[in-house]
């Protein structure tokens, strides 16, 4: 999971991502409201069970 948020710098962290991931899969997911209220991907994945992401 990769956090995007809409701008023009977004394709390029995704393909530095995957040059570097291998055969995982990189899932970019926008976060563009969440920080807009003042956190991101990890305050909303934090409280998730282990192996559930």
């Amino acid at each position: 999971m990769l956090p995007v948020y809409g701008c023009n710098t977004d394709e390029a962290a995704i393909d530095a991502l995957r040059a570097v991931c291998g055969n995982r899969t990189v899932a970019p997911v926008n976060c563009r409201v969440l920080i807009e209220q003042h956190g991101s991907l990890h305050c909303v994945t934090m409280q998730l069970p282990r192996g559930a992401v």
